[in-house]
This record gives C-alpha cells, sequence and structure tokens, in this order.
C-alpha cells in the first residue's frame, strides 16, 4: 500500500459500460446484425444432416466474453471488433443466399439483377459506421508535433547513445522511435 497504484491513471484500464461499448462498436444496429448473422448460421447442416452448432458456439461466446472484458477495460473492446465483423460478413453472405434462393428461384427474376440489388442494399449497412469512422478521424488531433519532434531529435544527436529519457511512460515509444533512447 506505500506504492501508488498506476493502474488507475491507465484510461485503457478504465472500465467501459456497456451502452458505450456497443456505441463504440458502431451501434446497437450493427450488433444485432452480427448476433442475427452468427444464429443464422444454425442454418447450415453438417454432412449428417443435423444442426452445426459449432459457428455459433465459437463466434457466440467470442462476442459474450469480448464483450464482458470491456466492462474490466475499455482496451478490450477490440478484442470484440472481429467478432463483430464476422458475425456482420456472416449475416450478409447469408441474406445474399437466400435472397438469391427467393427471389432467382421462386420468382423467376434474373440472378445477376438479384445479386446487384442485395450486394447494394447489404453495402448500405456501412454507410452509417463509415461516415462515423471518416467524422471521428477527422476530428482527431495528433499528438506528435513539432515541438516534440525537435526536442527528441535534439536529443538523438547531442546526446551519448545510453543516455536514458527519464518522463511518463505515455511518450515512451515516442522517445524509442525519434530519439533511439
Amino acid at each position: 500500500k506505500i506504492w501508488p497504484n498506476v493502474l488507475t491513471t491507465v484510461a485503457e484500464l478504465n472500465p467501459a459500460d456497456l451502452p458505450n461499448v456497443i456505441n463504440q462498436l458502431g451501434g446497437m444496429f450493427l450488433l444485432v446484425l452480427a448476433v442475427a448473422g452468427i444464429l443464422l448460421t444454425i442454418t447450415k447442416k453438417d454432412e449428417h444432416g443435423s444442426w452445426d452448432v459449432k459457428y455459433i458456439a465459437l463466434l457466440g461466446l467470442w462476442l459474450v466474453f469480448a464483450l464482458w472484458s470491456t466492462t474490466k477495460g475499455v482496451r478490450f473492446t477490440l478484442l470484440a471488433v472481429p467478432a463483430i465483423a464476422l458475425g456482420i460478413g456472416l449475416f450478409c453472405g447469408i441474406a445474399h443466399h437466400y435472397m438469391m434462393k427467393w427471389f432467382s428461384e421462386g420468382m423467376k427474376v434474373n440472378k445477376i439483377a438479384v445479386s446487384i440489388v442485395t450486394i447494394a442494399l447489404l453495402l448500405l449497412l456501412i454507410v452509417k459506421p463509415t461516415m462515423k469512422g471518416y467524422e471521428i478521424a477527422e476530428n482527431s488531433v495528433p499528438s506528435m508535433n513539432d515541438g516534440w519532434w525537435n526536442a527528441l531529435t535534439q536529443i538523438k544527436d547531442n546526446s551519448t547513445e545510453n543516455a536514458i529519457i527519464t518522463s511518463w511512460w505515455d511518450f515512451g515509444h515516442w522517445f524509442k522511435a525519434i530519439a533511439d533512447r
């Protein structure tokens, strides 16, 4: 207890509430699509004609535990991204398959036309997340600037190779990459 708990200063390890995490992952709509895609994998049967649940088990557990881990530290949100991306991909693939089946075979509509319309509709799903990502990138301000660069190159050029830079850990990667210290 005599040493301060420095982990409390690491923002990435702060817990996050689930609604905030879901918002960071693209919103409830994308999460629902991902879960639907994972659940729709039950429509696949194995070679014996029984339901194939390994995809639901793998991706479902991955998503559940990844979302749970975000409540222990916001940095773990990254663990949920692949599961959600795979779930959305599964949803799109299964939706395309059934749209082709229903319209091409059932209604005798041209397969190419059905495929193009289905793909266009599914691409609309990524418009909002893409716009949000663009907005975040547009409003981001880099932490590295000319002052940092000049100071670190000055240290690199005018100090011995075994010199040590002492600072808070946040900028350690910059020290190593630019000042080579």
